[in-house]
């Protein structure tokens, strides 16, 4: 139920790794962590101030550039996957009905 958009302050930490630091299991049992509401639970912005993964200080640019060209290919091919099982889909109902 809420939405944050996170930005990093720091040039070399694009929006690639930092998927990559947010979706970890590290920062998801850190996150959990500082939950609170037993309903629709929310999370403390806290999170995201207090943590602190294991990695280098820095990372090249070009690395972080590979890593955010890795990340588009494979979002990529996965839209593309999709839309071709959605096709396959189609045709087998089409030929075969829908038993």
């Amino acid at each position: 139920m809420d939405l944050v958009k996170v930005v990093s302050k720091v040039k070399w930490l694009n929006n690639a790794i930092l998927y990559r630091v947010l979706n970890s299991s590290s920062f998801k049992k850190h996150a959990l962590g500082l939950c609170t509401g037993t309903t629709v639970v929310h999370l403390n912005k806290k999170a995201l101030e207090t943590y602190t993964f294991e990695g280098p200080l820095s990372i090249d640019e070009s690395i972080a550039n590979k890593l955010a060209d890795i990340q588009d290919t494979i979002a990529y091919k996965t839209k593309k996957i999709e839309m071709l099982e959605s096709a396959k889909a189609t045709l087998l109902i089409k030929y075969f009905g829908s038993n």
